[in-house]
C-alpha cells in the first residue's frame, strides 16, 4: 500500500512539468475557450505550487514503503536503484528550490532524472 502512496504523490510531482508544458505548447488553442482555459490555468498553479510538497510526501511515503517492504521480504535490489533515483531526485529539487530553478542544467538534469526514475519505477514493480 505504501508503495502506491508513492506512486501517487510521484505522478502528481511529475503533472507539474505535464501541465506546464502542455500550456507552454497549446496556450494560445486552449485561450480559446475560455472557461476550459480557467480551469486549466487554476489546476496548473495547483500543481505548480504543491510540486515541493510532492516531492517531500513522495520521499516520505517512499521511507515508510521502505521500511514495511525490508522488514518483510529483505533487500530487493530494484528498489533500492529505484529509491537511489528518487532521493537524488529529491537533492535536485532542493538545490533547485535553493537557487530558484536559475541553473538550466540543474533543471535539465531534474528532467530528465523524472523520466529514469519513472523508468526504474516501473522495473521495480514489473
Amino acid at each position: 500500500m505504501a508503495g502506491y502512496v508513492t506512486v501517487f504523490f510521484m505522478v502528481l510531482a511529475f503533472l507539474n512539468f505535464a501541465f506546464k508544458f502542455a500550456h507552454k505548447k497549446w496556450k494560445e488553442t486552449m485561450r480559446k475557450k475560455e472557461s476550459f482555459y480557467t480551469a486549466y490555468r487554476k489546476a496548473m498553479t495547483f500543481f505548480v505550487k504543491n510540486h515541493k510538497r510532492f516531492g517531500a510526501l513522495t520521499i516520505a511515503a517512499l521511507v515508510v514503503h521502505f521500511i514495511i517492504q525490508f522488514q518483510n521480504f529483505g533487500f530487493v535490489a530494484s528498489g533500492a536503484l529505484a529509491a537511489f533515483i528518487l532521493i537524488l531526485q529529491g537533492f535536485l529539487g532542493g538545490y533547485l528550490s535553493k537557487v530558484g530553478g536559475k541553473n538550466r542544467l540543474v533543471l535539465n538534469v531534474h528532467r530528465f532524472i523524472a523520466v529514469v526514475l519513472l523508468v526504474a519505477v516501473l522495473n521495480h514493480v514489473l
